[in-house]
Order: C-alpha cells, then structure tokens, then sequence
C-alpha cells in the first residue's frame, strides 16, 4: 500500500512538471510571435504586401507624370525641379482645392501667394538635404517672385494630367527603405522608352524620395 502511494505521487508530480513545461513552451511562442511582430511596423508591412499596381499608382505614376525627377542626392535637384514637386505634392493627401485656395489666394492680386516657409515645409516632408532658392525658380516669369512678401506668385496651383505606362521588373525592400525598377511603355507597353530606379525610405508618417536615376 506504501509503495503504490509512493507511486501515485510520483505520477502526479510528473503530470504537474509536464503541466508547467507546456505552458512555458506555449507562452515563450507568444513572446516570439509578439516579438516578431513589434519589429516589423504596420507600414512596412502593407508595403510589403502593396501590389505593384498599386505601388506605381501611389508612387510612380503621378510623380513622373508632373516632375520627372533624376537625382543621385536631394541636393542635386533644382530649384524649379523643387516647386514643382511641391506643387504636384499639395495634392497627395487629397486636401481640396478650396482649402489651399482659403490659405493663399489674394483677391487683389488674382493670385495664389506663397510664402518660402510653406514651401519648404512641404518640401520637408518628402526630400533630405534639398536646396531650395525661392529667387531661382526660372521657369516663372520675374514677375512672379515678390521679394517684399518672400513668395512665389501663381495664377493656378493644379493642372498636372496624364499617364504613364509603367511595369515593376525588380522590387525589394531592406528595412523601410523600397528599393525598386521601374520600366516606361507606351500606351500599348510595346515599345520600351525608358527605365528608372527608386529609393523609397517610408516611415510611420510618410515617406521620403532618396534617389531616382535613369538607366543608361
């Protein structure tokens, strides 16, 4: 009879230790899935799984159609290159017309009036280490730039139309930063124009243009 206590006890003992051990196992998984997931954020993640359609549509396509960018550092873009951008950027985040047209248009002067600061706030957004001359934007006319009130003045800020025809043939991303090749068409995709390459640094609020090059 004392040996077979003996022997329950030992039985219950093993099932406890058994018990204990898979729930340690069960909740380290936790921790590593948990783990798994704080150290990939939510933006890179829909970046990841974004269809390259879609990815031309939101980063490509409208960018090419207004700017046609080609620099190896932000430093290297024009000016004039600059204000364009931040003409083709003010609609991005799909703010009305209206709204800009509240916060610049002079009804004096029949003009939209906007002052460097704004400018280059919004440049902030999208460009490391530009260089922004307000007084070199030359494909205005003079007449355009007032000195007095540091703007840049403008009959109309939109106006930017078309397509292109564009296809994916290499994408990868290292951290948050996208890199990818991006071939033009025409309307047919028969005939190759020209192909381009990215680099997209996102982050949680946005995103930032590194590099655009055309391929020789």
């Amino acid at each position: 009879m004392k040996k077979l206590s003996i022997l329950v006890v030992t039985m219950l003992i093993g099932v406890l230790l058994c018990s204990c051990s898979s729930e340690t196992d069960s909740l380290g998984s936790d921790l590593q899935e948990s783990d798994s997931n704080v150290s990939t954020p939510k933006y890179i993640k829909d970046i990841e799984n974004m269809a390259d359609e879609d990815f031309l549509y939101n980063y490509i396509n409208g960018l090419e159609v207004a700017c046609n960018l080609n620099f190896c550092d932000a430093s290297e873009i024009s000016s004039d290159d600059l204000f364009t951008f931040f003409l083709y950027s003010l609609f991005i985040d799909k703010v009305s017309y209206e709204e800009y047209e509240n916060k610049w248009f002079d009804k004096e002067l029949n003009m939209f009036v906007i002052p460097k600061e704004d400018i280059t706030s919004q440049l902030d957004r999208y460009f490391k280490g530009y260089d922004f001359d307000i007084t070199k934007v030359e494909k205005l006319a003079a007449k355009y730039y007032d000195e007095s009130k540091n703007a840049i003045l403008i009959s109309m800020i939109d106006g930017f139309g078309g397509d292109r025809f564009t296809k994916i043939v290499d994408r990868s991303i290292n951290g948050n930063v996208v890199s990818v090749t991006v071939e033009f068409y025409d309307e047919d995709y028969k005939e190759l124009f020209e192909t381009k390459t990215y680099e997209i640094e996102f982050h949680d609020k946005g995103y930032y243009l590194l590099k655009i090059e055309t391929k020789e």
